[in-house]
């Protein structure tokens, strides 16, 4: 627990406890209410003490777009030697990458589901940092989209390849450097980790999964004064690569395309090209209605870098448009709801918020049509 957190906790057991032994007090009363705010106000203000990463060897995949590129950006300012994994070194986003830092980001060949490839880099990265890893954050990621039942099982795999086996493989290899540093291990899921959205249950079974890897390394590095943290941003998919290159390096609509391929033709006349159809405009609108930049993930995952005494986990919101106004997120209210209401109101949500917008598919609309 983080030293704001522990010091907020500390003033709303006081508070109950003033409660407890003084109802009929008023002065005792008044003294609850000021412990209660000097509490909310110690979670919610009071910042964590930062360490000096200047010098400090930290491990970021997924740097060819997105948050991975700008998180290696922002930690070379900070002066870390940064060790940017790429798919594609050669690639305009890797480049542009060598280009805008200095010669301690390290551009470096990763595709973090290859074995070899993971070892190769761990060997660069222990002989140019003499052994010690402050810090690995696991950022590569892909997205499937679509319906379980539409989803191919290549896709399912190659999702949990990536997302799953691909976070376990890196940390794993970097345990023995990182223990060394007495560093910390960042996780970057997101809120599908935390609930099961509709027509993303490829993504949800990798973000689950490191969820609960996170949980148990947690509590078996804590021996080791190594913490681990889970970074969960809500919609930011828009201002990342997830969008644009789904599962298999491909643009969603490329791979909506696939989806009906792969299709028999039961399946076809069940639900319709229209459905699918929907559903990409759908995506096009979640890719302009999302947060209008990556700072507020950015500024937690270097917070969890250089913390002296990082949050176990962040649950990031985001929003635009008119919901900005509101600092609302539905996708974030859902996973937060998701842990208290009962199952029968959370799918009810689900289903009002995350599909009624898309019309029936085809063999459903017919029986609508008969009753």
């Amino acid at each position: 627990m983080s030293a704001q957190r522990l010091v907020g906790t500390i003033f709303l057991i006081v508070a109950a406890v003033i409660y407890r032994f003084n109802e009929e007090n008023k002065t005792a009363l008044f003294i609850m209410w000021m412990y209660i705010l000097f509490g909310v106000a110690a979670m919610i203000h009071f910042q964590p003490k930062h360490l000096d990463l200047k010098g400090k060897a930290v491990f970021v995949t997924g740097c060819d777009t997105g948050l991975g590129y700008e998180l290696a950006k922002a930690l070379n300012k900070l002066g870390c030697i940064v060790f940017a994994g790429c798919l594609k070194p050669n690639g305009p986003g890797a480049q542009k990458l060598k280009a805008c830092t200095t010669d301690q980001c390290h551009i470096l060949h990763l595709d973090v589901s290859n074995d070899e490839s993971v070892e190769k880099v761990i060997k660069v990265i222990r002989e140019k940092s003499d052994g010690e890893l402050w810090a690995v954050v696991n950022n590569a990621g892909i997205n499937a989209y679509g319906d379980t039942e539409l989803c191919t099982m290549d896709m399912y795999r190659k999702q949990t390849d990536v997302n799953l086996f691909g976070t376990i493989r890196v940390t794993k290899a970097c345990l023995k450097m990182i223990r060394k540093a007495k560093g910390r291990i960042v996780n970057v899921t997101g809120v599908k980790g935390l609930a099961g959205f509709p027509l993303s249950s490829a993504c949800s079974v990798s973000a689950y999964g490191v969820e609960a890897f996170s949980d148990i390394l947690r509590v078996e590095m804590k021996r080791w004064e190594v913490p681990v943290v889970v970074v969960e941003p809500s919609n930011f998919e828009g201002r990342t690569n997830l969008l644009k290159s789904p599962t298999h390096g491909k643009g969603f609509e490329e791979e909506l395309t696939n989806i009906w391929d792969a299709m028999d033709e039961e399946l076809r006349e069940d639900y319709g090209r229209e459905y699918l159809d929907a559903y990409k405009k759908d995506l096009e609108s979640q890719a302009t209605n999302t947060h209008p930049d990556l700072d507020p993930v950015l500024k937690k995952i270097v917070e969890a870098v250089a913390a002296q005494f990082p949050r176990e986990r962040y649950l990031i919101g985001a929003s635009s448009g008119i919901y900005e106004l509101f600092t609302f997120d539905m996708y974030k209210v859902t996973a937060k709801l998701n842990q208290w209401l009962p199952t029968e109101i959370t799918d009810f949500i689900m289903e009002y918020n995350f599909l009624s917008a898309l019309p029936l598919p085809k063999a459903l609309q017919k029986d609508k049509k008969r009753d």
